[in-house]
């Protein structure tokens, strides 16, 4: 209720759905015989979410790997946009990290054509480039 929103800059929300993981049954005793309302419940206790860390896309891995390595679990990681390359989305099965994005390639390719920014044209390039970025050289 209150502890994400703080950590977020202005205009960016978040939401957690209270049914994807499963509440440890310490803080459903906790909350009644303290009577204790749910929303004080989250903010205290935050419901057996321990933490929420926001980290920079290049340091995901090696914080995924520094949690599970002091022995806590990931359950799940929450990106604005994805690429969906092969090797992000093999990473992420690899690791058993579930990954929700906002939006992705395609849609924002949809938008982009739609609104005019790009041509029909340039769909092709941008689709060989995203094959393989990393060695995707332009007019070949």
């Amino acid at each position: 209720y209150e502890n994400v929103p703080r950590m977020l800059r202005d205009g960016v929300r978040a939401r957690i759905q209270k049914d994807s993981y499963p509440t440890p049954p310490i803080f459903k005793l906790l909350a009644e015989k303290g009577r204790i309302e749910e929303k004080i419940m989250y903010n205290t206790y935050n419901m057996g979410i321990g933490m929420i860390l926001a980290v920079d896309p290049s340091d995901r891995e090696k914080a995924v790997e520094a949690i599970r390595r002091d022995g806590c679990e990931v359950i799940g990681m929450v990106a604005a946009y994805t690429y969906g390359f092969p090797v992000a989305e093999k990473a992420f099965k690899d690791a058993k990290v579930p990954l929700v994005t906002l939006t992705n390639y395609e849609a924002v390719m949809e938008v982009a054509l739609r609104t005019g920014y790009i041509e029909e044209e340039d769909v092709e390039t941008l689709n060989e480039w995203r094959k393989d970025p990393a060695h995707w050289e332009s007019g070949k």
